[in-house]
């Protein structure tokens, strides 16, 4: 798996976010049906919004609220396997029922879409079984705690670090929450703990992206270093 969600997002200008996001428990539950618990699939930016899943037509919707509101959408289909095109499509017009959406970009291994007024931003990371949809005040509250987030580590720091078998709590003691959590697709099962270099602001080469850490039963199962080519805006 090779993905990186990209903190150049949290630079655009967006207005309030408009068609599932930003609403209310009440109009989630009036828009999905019954309120189930959560999944344990994390916001991107694990903020520790307030979560609710809903299920409809197939897919999984897990809801993050920020003071009231929802500001983050993950949404997954009930068996967990990947998107086809058209899925992935039909999903990201669910979530457009109040405008539309521009040309997709791809970008350092995931689609995204930005709404044509500038509203909010879909983010398809294409080795995963995950779409997100997220507003602009998540987007501001994730740049706020993107400035208290320690300095990422070097390619050094995390090969002299990780060893297999060594707890998954020392992994996230010494290099923080993961920015993104899934089901990992090697056999055997376990969880992904993908921790993805920000992004400059320039075009780059080849390099150093950041790691993964697969886990099972609470220990480090394997881990690799992401190398990618980066190609960003000024």
């Amino acid at each position: 798996m090779r993905i990186a969600l990209i903190t150049l997002i949290l630079t655009l200008s967006l207005s309030p976010g408009r068609a599932n996001l930003c609403d209310t428990m009440d109009q989630c539950i009036a828009r999905y049906g019954q309120r189930l618990p959560p999944s344990g699939i994390s916001d991107p930016y694990r903020l520790g919004g307030e979560a609710a899943r809903f299920e409809e037509e197939g897919y999984c919707f897990d809801v993050y609220l920020f003071n009231g509101r929802v500001g983050c959408e993950s949404i997954t289909k009930v068996d967990n396997s990947r998107f086809s095109p058209q899925e992935r499509d039909k999903v990201v017009q669910m979530e457009s029922t109040s405008g539309h959406w521009g040309k997709p970009l791809a970008m350092h291994g995931q689609l995204v879409w930005m709404s044509d007024d500038g509203s909010a931003i879909c983010c398809y990371p294409e080795a995963t079984p995950l779409i997100f949809a997220m507003s602009k005040a998540y987007l501001d509250l994730a740049a706020e705690a993107k400035k208290k987030v320690p300095k990422f580590p070097s390619e050094a720091e995390v090969k002299s670090y990780l060893v297999r078998g060594m707890g998954e709590e020392e992994v996230i003691k010494k290099f923080g929450i993961p920015p993104l959590r899934t089901p990992s697709t090697l056999p055997g099962g376990g969880e992904d703990l993908i921790y993805t270099f920000p992004p400059p602001h320039r075009d780059v080469t080849y390099g150093y992206g950041g790691f993964e850490v697969i886990v099972k039963d609470g220990k480090v199962a394997d881990w690799s270093i992401i190398h990618q080519s980066v190609k960003t805006s000024k």
